[in-house]
C-alpha cells in the first residue's frame, strides 16, 4: 500500500443505529443482561404463583422488566435519539488515512490526528469502529471505500498503526 486512502461519507440514521448496536455488542455483555433479566422475571413469576403475593416478588418482577426495557432502549430507542439530537452526525465527513496520521474534516472541523489516539479496532461486515477508549469511537462505513482492495489496504494500515486488539464481530 503506497497511496493515501481518502473517504467521503455522511452517516444515515439507520447506519448510525447499526454502528451503535455493534458498539453495544462489543462493549456490553448484552446477552448476559437479557438472560439474567428473563431468568429473574420467570423466577419471580413462579414464586408469585407458588407462594402468593409478596412485595419481594412484585419488586423483582418490576426490576427485571426495567432491566429488559433498558436493554431494549439501548438497542432501539437511544441510537435514534442520539442521531436526531446531534447535528454533527449529519455532517459530511472527509477522512484521509496516511502512514503518518489521519486527516479529519467536516464543515466545522479540520484537523490532523495521530494514529496513537486509537487503541482498538472492531470490524463487522459493514463498519470499522476505531476506539479511542472503551466508550468513544469513530465509525468508518465500509461503503465509503472504492472497492474491497481499498478495504484490505485500510486493514493493513490499521494493523501497522494501531497496536491494540482487532476484533471481527459477525
Amino acid at each position: 500500500m503506497s497511496q493515501d486512502i481518502f473517504l467521503k461519507y455522511t452517516y444515515t440514521k439507520e447506519e448510525y443505529k447499526r454502528a451503535v448496536v455493534l458498539h453495544y455488542k462489543n462493549v456490553l455483555e448484552i446477552k448476559k443482561y437479557i438472560i439474567f433479566s428473563i431468568f429473574l422475571l420467570l423466577f419471580s413469576l413462579l414464586c408469585l404463583y407458588y407462594f402468593g403475593y409478596s412485595i419481594i416478588w412484585i419488586s423483582t418482577i418490576i426490576l427485571s422488566l426495567l432491566l429488559l426495557f433498558m436493554v431494549f432502549s439501548a438497542f432501539f430507542i437511544l441510537p435514534s435519539f442520539v442521531y436526531n439530537r446531534n447535528p454533527k452526525l449529519k455532517d459530511e465527513y472527509y477522512l484521509t488515512f496516511r502512514k503518518d496520521g489521519i486527516g479529519f474534516k467536516t464543515d466545522k472541523i479540520d484537523s490532523n490526528l495521530e494514529w496513537s489516539i486509537y487503541k482498538t479496532i472492531v470490524e463487522d461486515k459493514q463498519f470499522f469502529l476505531l476506539y479511542t477508549d472503551k466508550f468513544y469511537f469513530t465509525v468508518i462505513p465500509k461503503r465509503a471505500f472504492i472497492n474491497n482492495e481499498e478495504i484490505d489496504d485500510f486493514r493493513i494500515l490499521l494493523k501497522q498503526n494501531i497496536s491494540g486488539n482487532h476484533k471481527f464481530i459477525i
